[in-house]
């Protein structure tokens, strides 16, 4: 199975096969950055595909942390590393769906770390009446 590795630092997006399976302890490791050690992730579903970007759920909870851009979210900010996975019909771990290329068409970095306070956004809540 290969699976990409989003490398904000490095500015790239990388190939990796893996010998046999990936399991939750995998996915940490891959997060993890010179700043920040991950320790809760959380995934964002590519919208129309079957692969799945795994990011570090309190990236933000950094004072400064590394940033890339996703066009294909609507240019939402993700923070640290990021994990791009493939899954199945009965969710199992798969090579992604889109190619290589496609992400790095994509995917676009900050060019240092990044305040994560700049991007701090309170909740809102909608009142029904």
């Amino acid at each position: 199975m290969k699976v990409f590795i989003i490398d904000p630092n490095l500015k790239g997006i990388f190939q990796k096969e893996l010998d046999g399976d990936m399991n939750y302890k995998d996915i940490y490791k891959y997060l993890h950055t010179d700043v920040k050690r991950c320790s809760t992730f959380d995934t964002v579903r590519v919208r129309g595909t079957n692969d799945c970007i795994f990011v570090d759920d309190e990236g933000l909870l950094v004072p400064k942390n590394y940033m890339f851009t996703f066009d294909h979210l609507d240019s939402r900010n993700l923070f640290g590393n990021g994990l791009i996975i493939g899954s199945d019909l009965n969710g199992e771990s798969i090579s992604p769906q889109m190619s290589l290329t496609w992400y790095r068409e994509r995917i676009s970095f900050a060019d240092d770390l990044v305040r994560t306070e700049d991007y701090l956004v309170p909740p809102t809540f909608k009142i029904f009446s």
